[in-house]
């Protein structure tokens, strides 16, 4: 199971449709129901088709699965930010803070946060240490 579960992760990953890594996230996640990275990677796949209600209840799946799971917090932000729920984009922004400095560098530049680029909460983030 592991070597098919790495190859519908190499899948994904060359798979330029979001589409076609829907279903290869679907598949990794019926191989392993408590795969938080699928769960969040098909997020961001459903993001990029426009469904950020789909990506909001995947993240809330994977929460429940790791409560501190930096990413699955990351994508809420994106998908409240396209859902132009501005306040709370930022409170999961925070949160995957929280659990990852290393998100602190995609703020700026990644496309899905764009709206908030002026927004004075988001703006203070970089002002102030989360």
């Amino acid at each position: 199971m592991t070597q098919e579960v790495h190859s519908l992760w190499l899948r994904a990953g060359q798979d330029a449709n979001p589409h076609n890594k829907i279903i290869i996230y679907d598949q990794i996640i019926k191989l392993l129901p408590e795969d938080t990275e699928a769960m969040t990677y098909k997020a961001d796949a459903v993001l990029e088709i426009n469904e950020p209600q789909w990506a909001v209840n995947l993240c809330n799946q994977a929460l429940l699965v790791d409560p501190d799971n930096a990413h699955a917090f990351y994508q809420l932000a994106c998908a409240y930010t396209v859902m132009n729920q501005f306040d709370e984009a930022v409170a999961y922004l925070k949160d995957a803070l929280k659990y990852s400095e290393s998100y602190k560098e995609e703020l700026a530049t990644d496309p899905a946060l764009a709206p908030l680029k002026d927004y004075p909460p988001f703006v203070q983030m970089f002002d102030k240490p989360t």
